[in-house]
């Protein structure tokens, strides 16, 4: 068992429906407490939930350090092929990184069962375009730290629970991962519900403007938070997003279009 920085840090399972389940994915240096919350007011509507601490996280920046980004997707996929051998439907939410996982998972596979996606806070680019030296800065600097103290209404521990900072190789990964995912979202056909704050000093606001424009799904659909940080899921506006969260997933399959259309192609930003 590794040594985790809280218990909440582990993955886990609240059991619901039978008949489908609500995969969760955490963020970048974050962890499964992150996305605890949100778990628990899916599973007191009845949802089946799962969330899997990824290859990592949660532990210590040193671990992170030794991962690559496919170990981070490999573990996301390999959970959902556990899920779709077990329940007949599948949905599937990440936050941040977690969020481009769900996006690269979504356009590569094609299973009906694999029915639809939600992203929050997804990064198609970052503010700081510092982010972009990573490549070339991570062999001279190893780690670089978030400021101390918590963002205006946000909860703090366990919900809170990640790393002090970030390793630059794998915030290189993460780019990786990054160009790879915005390459393939012409590939994702499925509904599609993105989630972005508006005072997130992390993403760049024009992520949710590449996403939609640019996949393939018939239904798509935004909700922008006014008033949240980057990680909304612990902020103020939490219970807006659990709400629109669960209405998505709630939408009759059989009343979403099939005819793919909407909103124009937006451009990728640099890198």
């Amino acid at each position: 068992m590794p040594d985790l920085m809280h218990p909440y840090c582990d993955s886990f399972f609240f059991e619901g429906d039978p008949g489908s389940i609500v995969f969760l994915i955490h963020g970048f240096t974050g962890s499964p407490a992150q996305m605890r919350l949100l778990g628990e007011s899916l599973a007191e509507r009845g949802h089946s939930v799962r969330c899997i601490r990824l290859p990592g996280h949660g532990t210590s920046m040193g671990d992170m350090a030794r991962t690559h980004w496919r170990d981070w997707l490999g573990a996301a996929e390999s959970e959902l092929d556990t899920l779709l051998k077990t329940y007949p439907r599948v949905r599937v939410v990440g936050f941040s990184m977690g969020g481009v996982i769900a996006l690269n998972l979504a356009a590569r596979r094609r299973e009906p069962a694999f029915d639809r996606v939600v992203t929050v806070s997804a990064p198609m680019a970052f503010q700081n375009r510092a982010i972009l030296l990573a490549p070339v800065a991570w062999p001279v600097k190893r780690y670089v730290y978030w400021e101390k103290g918590l963002r205006e209404g946000q909860l703090g521990m366990p919900y809170s629970a990640g790393y002090p900072g970030m390793p630059l190789r794998s915030v290189a990964h993460l780019q990786a991962m990054m160009r790879r995912t915005r390459r393939l979202l012409p590939d994702l056909s499925k509904p599609i519900l993105v989630i972005q704050s508006l005072k997130d000093e992390s993403v760049d606001l024009r992520s949710p403007q590449v996403i939609l424009g640019r996949v393939a799904s018939a239904y798509k659909e935004e909700v922008l938070l006014e008033n949240s940080w980057h990680n909304c899921l612990t902020g103020t506006e939490r219970q807006r997003a659990f709400d629109e969260i669960a209405r998505f997933l709630s939408l009759d399959p059989d009343s979403l279009p099939t005819v793919p259309g909407g909103l124009s192609e937006a451009p990728i930003p640099a890198g």
